[in-house]
């Protein structure tokens, strides 16, 4: 809720300031870049998956435009998260940690629909890394030593890379601000790899690991995958 309050007092500022230098909208077509060529923005989306169900959590994502000519526009993408989160159960504790990162470039091609609403369309190029490690504790009752301690670690560490194909739709209020829905069609590639270790321990005496207790596997796989993926942009037009 912190970060909704956040959002909104910053678009609210934003629409402040840019009231008084707001141009007549009969003398300028709708634009996701300033006077200066550059805009800002920010994607709404982990406002909105977080306000709707408190167990999601997006990743915070921010996009940069730099006007090339009438309509058109190089863009670059940052996304990315770090998560901790620790599940307590009478018999287990379950701990997530987990960080990611992606980076994108792109170009796109826009037309006026009239003097508030416009379009858009391009294609960006990404690449993404994820390192994410589940450890669980519990209690397994073992017909050699009675009750013991076990502990698994699974590490997982995806890369991907994609081509998407995108379109969207802008409309401008105010000469300094803008709003842009826009839809991502990812088409990318994932190699991932992931590791899985167990350890088993006395339940008295956890740090005195079992000699020979220790398993494990490593595993390498690599998919395609395709799915959609919509943002709704807050940006900023300097």
């Amino acid at each position: 809720m912190k970060k909704f309050l956040s959002v909104l007092i910053f678009m609210g500022l934003s629409i402040v300031s840019s009231f008084g230098q707001e141009q007549p909208r009969s003398e300028r077509p709708p634009d996701i870049t300033g006077s200066s060529g550059y805009s800002v923005g920010i994607n709404t989306q982990f406002m909105l998956d977080g306000l709707f169900d408190q167990n999601t959590i997006t990743p915070l994502e921010l996009m940069v435009r730099k006007r090339t000519k009438g309509g058109q526009a190089i863009r670059g993408r940052i996304r990315g998260m770090s998560r901790y989160n620790e599940l307590k159960r009478l018999d287990e504790i379950v701990q997530t940690i987990s960080v990611q990162l992606s980076v994108a470039l792109g170009y796109e091609w826009g037309a006026a629909i009239n003097n508030k609403f416009g379009y858009y369309y391009g294609l960006d190029f990404e690449s993404g890394w994820k390192n994410e490690k589940i450890i669980r504790d519990f209690v397994s009752p073992s017909s050699t030593w009675g009750e013991v301690l076990v502990e698994t670690t699974n590490l997982s560490k995806p890369h991907t890379i994609g081509i998407l194909p995108l379109i969207g739709f802008s409309y401008s209020p105010f000469s300094k601000l803008s709003i842009s829905f826009e839809t991502h069609f990812e088409n990318v590639f994932i190699k991932e790899k992931m590791k899985s270790t167990s350890i088993f321990a006395p339940v008295g005496d956890p740090n005195n690991i079992m000699e020979g207790s220790w398993g494990g596997y490593t595993q390498k796989t690599s998919k395609f995958n395709f799915q959609p993926y919509s943002g709704i942009f807050v940006n900023l037009n300097l």
